[in-house]
This record gives structure tokens, sequence and C-alpha cells, in this order.
């Protein structure tokens, strides 16, 4: 803004100058950003934990939210995605699922709409395409010309479709449920717990940025990944005998 208004120092824009430039790394240096969290939480307790709640025996409300974790787990989704995915576009087959958003990613500039591809699971029970096949056989009945295009609406009357700050309440609680600190993780932190959990398998990096819509590997480096708390450590990967 100072640049854009005032006269130029010395030849330089005053955002250039040398001086106002060494000043600004000193203020970086002296206080650099911190990743909000040092370490993540341990998926395999959530899966185990939504494994134990059983699709045919729940309600709308908690198969909503057991659905949402589920996706946000497997496609790496924000909570605002989740609000956007389209109904109509949604497919279901023999071999998984297929859906659109209904509006731009987050840091989407141009092209067309993401697609998504979920392929079923062995376990039912944990499988994101057999939950919302079920929560689109228990919902059907409630669709109106508001919600028709909304995959996840509200569990109670009118059941306008949800948005994403009510989402994140869900996946919090489901969090919570199965022993997640809540206190310190928000619902955001499944995309850092499953993409951190997905590269300590062994997935290929582009894989994670092509499916978080990720610009670079510094940003997931940066902002998500995070050390597990039971990922073998070099040192002990190193040392261990065979």
């Amino acid at each position: 803004m100072l640049s854009s208004t005032l006269d130029p120092i010395e030849g330089h824009q005053i955002g250039k100058h040398p001086l106002v430039v060494k000043l600004m790394r000193g203020i970086y240096n002296t206080n650099p950003p911190k990743p909000r969290y040092e370490r993540t939480w341990d998926v395999n307790s959530i899966v185990r934990h939504l494994g134990q709640l059983k699709n045919e025996e729940l309600e709308i409300g908690a198969l909503a939210r057991k659905l949402a974790t589920l996706l946000a787990l497997a496609a790496f989704l924000r909570v605002s995605e989740l609000a956007a995915i389209s109904r109509e576009d949604l497919v279901i087959d023999g071999v998984g699922m297929n859906f659109s958003l209904l509006r731009p990613r987050k840091t989407q500039k141009r092209g067309a709409l993401k697609s998504f591809s979920i392929k079923r699971l062995s376990d039912h029970q944990v499988d994101p395409v057999a939950a919302a096949e079920r929560y689109m056989q228990l919902t059907e009945d409630l669709r109106n010309s508001a919600n028709e295009k909304n995959l996840f609406i509200g569990s109670v009357r009118p059941h306008k479709p949800v948005v994403g700050s009510t989402i994140a309440s869900w996946i919090k609680r489901q969090l919570h449920e199965g022993g997640v600190d809540t206190q310190t993780f928000s619902a955001h932190s499944t995309r850092g717990a499953a993409s951190s959990r997905a590269a300590a398998r062994g997935v290929p990096i582009q894989a994670i940025l092509k499916a978080a819509n990720w610009s670079s590997e510094s940003t997931f480096a940066k902002f998500y990944r995070r050390e597990l708390d039971k990922e073998p450590t070099p040192a002990e990967i190193v040392l261990s005998l065979e």
C-alpha cells in the first residue's frame, strides 16, 4: 500500500528498499510462523471406531456424521467441499462411487469442477461407498426442490442443505467419540491426519498432492504433514534387524 501511494526512496519502491527488506526478514526470523499442529492423531483409532458403527443400525444424523468423516479421510476433503458434494452427479455402482462438487474448490482458479472417484472397500462398515449408498436410501423420502442438489441435508425438518460449519461440528463430534482430543484438533485436521497416514504407508507424494488439491510438496510438508505417534523413526528402521 505504501509503495503504491508514496514516492520511491533512493530509486526503490518502499516495499523493495533494502532496509525495509532487511527489517521484514528480521521480523520473520524473530517470530516465524508455526504450524498449527506439531503432531497428528492416529487415523487407525477413528477407523476402528467407525467400523463399530453399523450402517444399518444408524439413524440419519449419526449416519451423516459417519459418512462425512469417512469422505473427509478418504478424499482429503475440506468441510466446505463436503457440503458442496452434488447429489445429482453422484453415481454408485459395483466398483465404487463417482461424484463432483457444486462449486469450485477453495484454491481452484479455472477449469471444470473437480470429480472424485472412490473404490469400494472390502470392509463394508468403513467403506465410504456403502455408507453413501445407505445414506441415499434413508434420505430419499426427505428430498425436495430445496435440497435435491446436495448430498448432505439436515436430519430435522425442513431438511435444508447443510453448510460447512455444520459438517465441521459433525466431524468434530465423531472424532471426539473416537478418542481424538478435539480441544486440540479441529475437523480440518482430518486432511493432515489422513494425508500423513497415506505418506507414511508409501502412497506417492504426487498422488497425495493431486487428491488434496495442493500445488506443491512444500505446501503439504509445511502445513499438513505431521509425524504420526506410531510411525517408526529413521533410527528404528535403520537399526532394526531383519
